[in-house]
């Protein structure tokens, strides 16, 4: 197991400071918790799937004050309670994978939250030592917190392994967090009850006609097909070198650029996401100088908590799927041309359960097999894909952050954003995510694969494609 480092890019060096641990606090719930929590399709898919990424996610938040730094280190290990996946670590099993829950020793360490004395806590430079400096999901627990402490203000580093939650859950650990540090609050006796919630596909599948499925699956296999053929994409790769350092790449639009974005995206009638797909498209075209052969195609991903009544899910869980905007091999002579195609394919997607298919393809499949071949086989293939230029551009909308349910009490969050899993060579991806009025496009990778002045380079290319307003 890590533990953080106490260094500061910024600085030269930083204070540590760890709150001595609380023996007051352990598993005593209203509610029993499981020694032994069962995975679901979602949760053994992203393993799978981490051949091709380091799989973690993480939320960084500003706060304009100092929080009370053993208030959330009681709120972290209450945390773990609540939502008892996160306590656990992940035990990987030739039939089916598993959770199991981690004893009150390994959850009281000191070294899940470090509090790092730095210059200037909101600075990016100030954060980028300890981004790479990853959970990890078989040992467990499944969340971290790194709090940068400056003279006057506080970043927030929330770190969740992609195991057991996407990036939509990831933003309800952060929220759960900060509902528990509130409560300790007013009442530092507080004890939360555990969330034993459904984390299944089946609370998605649930609002899915079964007459449904048939043209689910159908849709599913063209996606296939339409991916496979022609055979490569225009895709950035880079070396196959990871004897470098992971890194990352991250390109800030200020509240002024994202009103542009908004306004532009209501006058062409799209969303933001459909810009920032179109916009993507146009620069990876230009960046492997696309010949009008290779088809124009991304890997995007989809939050299937759209499906769900209340719009989110009861329990911490991986909920998301991939789609894929596809082109063909029309580009479009302007960015305007490029929406039209791209909001023209994402609308049809829309308007019947979008991101629905390949989750049902995967469900049947895990009926059909065992975890061990189905490991085998998706780890290979994605290798391959990737490899041979077939796997589609990877790019990832994270969604809008809720700054309101970030807020530590007297503590307010000034904004937010979310960092995208880093891929391991030779892929890249992007990740865009925002706070309701800032975003950002994130990029983890290995520095002996792609040059960080490229990376950079290609963020700007995808702002200025984008439009300036209406």
């Amino acid at each position: 197991m890590f533990g953080w480092s106490a260094r500061s890019k910024s600085s030269g060096r930083a204070t540590e400071l760890t709150p001595a641990p609380d023996a007051s606090i352990h598993s005593s719930m209203t509610e029993p918790i499981p020694s032994r929590i069962p995975t679901v399709t979602l949760d053994f898919a992203v393993y799978c799937l981490s051949t091709l990424f380091i799989p973690e996610l993480q939320l960084v938040v500003d706060l304009d004050s100092r929080l009370d730094a053993d208030r959330l280190r009681r709120a972290l290990r209450l945390l773990y309670d609540a939502e008892p996946v996160l306590g656990c670590r992940f035990v990987v099993d030739r039939k089916r994978p598993y959770w199991e829950r981690l004893d009150d020793a390994d959850l009281d360490r000191t070294d899940l939250l470090q509090v790092i004395e730095v210059e200037s806590p909101h600075d990016d430079r100030c954060t980028e030592p300890f981004l790479s400096r990853f959970t990890d999901g078989i040992a467990g627990p499944q969340a971290q917190v790194l709090v940068l402490r400056g003279a006057d203000a506080d970043r927030l580093l929330l770190k969740v392994n992609h195991y057991p939650a996407d990036a939509g859950a990831t933003k309800q650990v952060g929220y759960r967090l900060a509902g528990i540090y509130r409560a300790l609050g007013d009442d530092p006796g507080f004890r939360p009850e555990p969330n034993t919630s459904c984390r299944s596909l089946q609370q998605v599948f649930d609002q899915v006609p079964g007459s449904a499925k048939p043209r689910l699956l159908a849709r599913a296999a063209r996606t296939h097909w339409r991916n496979s053929f022609p055979a490569k994409s225009m895709v950035l790769l880079g070396k196959e070198d990871r004897s470098g350092e992971v890194v990352f790449a991250l390109h800030h639009f200020n509240a002024a650029r994202v009103a542009e974005l908004r306004e532009a995206s209501r006058a062409r009638g799209a969303t933001l996401n459909d810009l920032f797909v179109a916009a993507t498209m146009r620069v990876v075209a230009r960046k492997t100088e696309w010949d009008g052969r290779r088809a124009l195609r991304l890997t995007t991903t989809v939050d299937l908590r759209r499906h769900l009544p209340e719009g989110t899910d009861p329990g911490i869980c991986n909920l998301s799927a991939f789609t894929y905007p596809n082109l063909g091999r029309s580009l479009g002579d302007s960015f305007d041309d490029t929406l039209v195609a791209v909001k023209k394919f994402m609308d049809e997607l829309k308007a019947f359960h979008i991101g629905v298919e390949l989750p049902a393809l995967i469900q049947t499949m895990t009926g059909l097999f065992s975890f061990e071949r189905i490991h085998r086989d998706t780890t290979r293939s994605f290798w391959q894909k990737t490899r041979n230029e077939s796997f589609p551009q990877p790019f990832t909308n994270m969604g809008p952050i809720r700054l309101d349910r970030l807020g530590l009490g007297d503590v307010r969050a000034l904004g937010a954003y979310m960092i995208a899993p880093p891929t391991f060579p030779p892929g890249l991806a992007f990740g865009v995510s925002g706070d309701g009025a800032r975003m950002t496009l994130s990029s983890g990778f290995y520095n002996s694969s792609f040059d960080p002045h490229e990376v950079a380079e290609v963020f700007d290319l995808i702002d200025r494609e984008l439009p300036d307003g209406a």
